[in-house]
């Protein structure tokens, strides 16, 4: 998968590997093959969070569908930001985007409503992404 041997990610790898038994994670490398990623995606992929492995197939396809279609993020931001992947679509990707837009259609520029690329209002903490975008938004009695 090109991981250094030693390195922090290769202790995250070879952590997750080991709860999983090898015909297991044939098939989730598999998935995510499936899903359209090249042998090289994967590596980065598993490389950059291993806990993909742990996540349904069925999950990864919603998730990279959404990101895809409702937050238009290409393919080369979904692989440096491979979490997203993993995230709730209810909890957290949906309101995330919906707030986003209400903000955008506040501001009078896109370019200053959208000061972050959006992978980083993704994984922005709750804390964060309130203080930044939900605060700003008009109060709804």
């Amino acid at each position: 998968m090109g991981i250094e041997n030693g390195s922090k990610a290769f202790a995250r790898v070879f952590l997750q590997l080991s709860m999983l038994n090898r015909d297991t994670v044939k098939v989730k490398l598999g998935n995510l093959r499936e899903l359209g990623f090249t042998e090289e995606e994967v590596g980065i992929l598993v490389k950059r969070s291993p806990k993909l492995l742990g996540s349904s197939k069925d999950k990864l396809r919603q998730n990279l569908k959404f990101l895809d279609e409702e937050w238009k993020l290409p393919r080369n931001v979904i692989l440096s930001n491979p979490v997203a992947l993993r995230y709730s679509i209810e909890k957290r990707l949906k309101p995330r985007l919906n707030a986003l837009r209400v903000f955008m259609m506040m501001s009078r520029s896109s370019e200053k409503a959208m000061s972050y690329p959006p992978n980083q209002y993704i994984n922005m903490s709750d804390e964060t992404f309130h203080r930044k975008v939900v605060s700003k938004l008009p109060v709804v009695a």
